[in-house]
């Protein structure tokens, strides 16, 4: 089960933490960071567990480009709410989509079939293997705090409800059109109701996972926030067009620079070359048997990154990284998107 997951919108108030839309949990701190919502990346005199999936990667892939569709796995009804709404919401219903491929997301295709009377109700979001999350839509059509929203219906019998950045539609013009059945679309993910004027914003489902890892559990989360109409998910397919990146692999404690990652790899080194290839995206790993035991890379001064990269680690409790209270831990120039995994980031100042 995916924790509880909160988005801080301004710096907060975390020890040493600065971020702006960063996903965070009550007890670690996970997601994609870029130059602008982590200003500062560094904990004093306190941990955060970034305890995630371990991903295991060839030693150096060449960049190629492809897709992978994956077939939803826990279809079936959908709880109903718990009570008169809004926000009234049941047991989710979690449709999965598993992957293997060690590769990097460059954008995503979604689709499903259901059943729902009155598709205000439904909160619809996608859930990566790392617990970030973007919502397709929830309470399609509300205007007020206290408005029902929509009453059109999702109906299986049509081809199904598709979302991508390349459509031209916004789910609301096609979902909040009174008591008939939603026809056929593909549509854009948008904000949540309510929306005083609508439409509401589009979202983009490729920027909220751009360049982070594929690998793991993929979830479609269906939640109903209003009890009385009920329905069911029959299908669904998640395409996630991947590029397979680079992969260095740590190989040592100590950080040295010599300007190459080769046997002998420091972060710092496997950094660096990361950041001077194109397509950026690229993962950063942690060499067996010697991150099978707990370790701790003390570091000389601040990582600078440059480009996207993903660095995953062999687990929180076998990985830290320490700043020793002389600097930060991390800072990120030039637009860049980093997400980090399965490591403890301490003692940056």
């Amino acid at each position: 089960m995916i924790p509880n997951l909160y988005t801080a919108d301004a710096k907060t108030d975390a020890p040493g933490l600065a971020c702006k839309g960063a996903i965070l949990r009550p007890a670690d701190v996970t997601g994609t960071f870029n130059e602008r919502t982590v200003r500062r990346l560094a904990v004093s005199n306190r941990f955060f567990s970034l305890a995630l999936q371990v991903l295991t990667l060839a030693l150096l892939l060449s960049a190629s480009v492809s897709a992978q569709v994956m077939t939803g796995t826990n279809l079936g009804p959908i709880p109903d709410g718990t009570a008169a709404g809004p926000g009234k919401h049941g047991a989710p219903r979690d449709v999965l989509f598993t992957s293997d491929r060690v590769a990097t997301v460059q954008s995503i295709d979604l689709a499903f079939r259901g059943n729902h009377t009155f598709v205000g109700d439904l909160k619809v979001t996608l859930i990566s293997p790392l617990g970030i999350e973007h919502v397709l839509f929830e309470r399609t059509g509300a205007t007020t705090a206290t408005s029902p929203g929509s009453s059109s219906n999702l109906i299986s019998t049509h081809a199904g409800y598709g979302f991508r950045d390349s459509s031209a539609n916004n789910w609301w013009t096609l979902a909040n059109i009174g008591n008939v059945d939603i026809p056929v679309s593909n549509a854009r993910s948008v904000i949540a109701g309510p929306v005083a004027a609508p439409p509401p914003a589009i979202t983009s489902i490729n920027s909220a996972f751009l360049n982070t890892p594929v690998n793991g559990t993929w979830i479609l989360r269906f939640e109903d926030g209003w009890s009385g109409d009920t329905g069911d998910v029959v299908a669904a397919t998640l395409t996630i067009t991947t590029l397979t990146p680079a992969a260095f692999r740590v190989t040592k404690v100590a950080d040295t620079n010599d300007g190459v990652c080769d046997s002998d790899c420091s972060l710092r080194e496997a950094i660096l070359a990361s950041a001077g290839l194109n397509p950026p995206g690229n993962q950063i790993i942690f060499a067996t048997p010697l991150f099978d035991s707990p370790r701790t890379l003390v570091l000389n001064s601040e990582l600078t990154v440059s480009s996207d990269m993903a660095i995953v680690g062999p687990g929180a409790h076998r990985l830290t990284i320490s700043a020793a209270g002389r600097s930060r831990v991390f800072r990120l120039t030039g637009g860049a998107r980093v997400t980090l995994g399965s490591l403890r980031i301490a003692d940056g100042v």
